[in-house]
C-alpha cells in the first residue's frame, strides 16, 4: 500500500475506535462502501479484528487512488499476495526458514519452558507493559499482545 494510504487508513480506523458504541459498525459499513471485493474481504474477518480492516481499508485506498481501472483487479491481488516489495523473493532468492530439533524433544521442551519462566520472573511483563503504555512496541509486537 501506498504511504497516503497507509496514513489515511490509519486515521480512519482511529476516529472509528474512538466510537465505542457503533466505532465497528460505521467502520464495517465504510469498508464495504468501497466495494464489493473489499466487503467480500470483510466477510472473511472473524470478530472485531481492527487490523485486518485497516489493512482492507489500506489495499482499498490504495486502489482506488489509481488512475487507471483496468488494472485493479492486478493490482488487488498483489497487494493481497503476502509478498512485500523489495523482499528477498523479489530479488529473486528463494529463502525457506529450517529449523534444526533435537532428538529428545521432551528434553527442548523443558529447557524452552525454564527459559519462559526465566524471562516472566526477570521482569518481561513488566517491561512489556512499560514500552505498550509508552506505545513504544514495534506494530508486530502490539498487535500480538
Amino acid at each position: 500500500p501506498s504511504e497516503e494510504a497507509l496514513q489515511k487508513a490509519k486515521e480512519k480506523i482511529s476516529k472509528f475506535q474512538a466510537n465505542e458504541e457503533t466505532g465497528w459498525e460505521d467502520a464495517v459499513e465504510h469498508v464495504c462502501s468501497l466495494g464489493p471485493t473489499f466487503a467480500s474481504r470483510f466477510e472473511k474477518l472473524s470478530g472485531k479484528d481492527w487490523y485486518r480492516l485497516r489493512r482492507i481499508m489500506e489495499v482499498a485506498y490504495t486502489v482506488l487512488s489509481q488512475d487507471s481501472t483496468s488494472n485493479n483487479e492486478e493490482l488487488i491481488e498483489k497487494l493481497y499476495s503476502g509478498q512485500r516489495e523489495g523482499g528477498l523473493s523479489s530479488l529473486g532468492y528463494d529463502v525457506r526458514c529450517f529449523f534444526i530439533c533435537p532428538d529428545d524433544r521432551m528434553n527442548h521442551t523443558a529447557i524452552v519452558d525454564q527459559r519462559c519462566e526465566q524471562m516472566l520472573v526477570r521482569g518481561l511483563l513488566k517491561e512489556t507493559t512499560d514500552l505498550y503504555l509508552a506505545d513504544q512496541l514495534p506494530d508486530m509486537a502490539a498487535r500480538a499482545i
